[in-house]
């Protein structure tokens, strides 16, 4: 399961690396990428903890819809 954790790491760097300009994303949009990405590796769920109706939680969604689309480039480039 390390291996699969490694990728969801490597994952989330590819989308974040510092030598390609993306507006900058808060750290609960980022947690949700993250997740995403872990859960889809195989790793655990992670229990979001924000109130709902913030930004915050609003954040984290927006993030999950990133892992989701990062995941599927990924295993969409795996099929090719």
């Amino acid at each position: 399961m390390e291996r699969n954790l490694d990728l969801a790491e490597q994952l989330f760097k590819a989308a974040f690396d510092p030598s390609q300009y993306r507006t900058a994303r808060s750290d609960a949009y980022k947690r949700g990428v993250m997740a995403v990405l872990t859960l889809k590796c195989g790793g655990p769920r992670d229990a979001q903890t924000y109130m709902p109706g913030t930004p915050e939680l609003d954040a984290w969604a927006a993030g999950c819809d990133e892992g989701h689309s990062a995941w599927l480039k990924h295993i969409e480039g795996e099929a090719a």
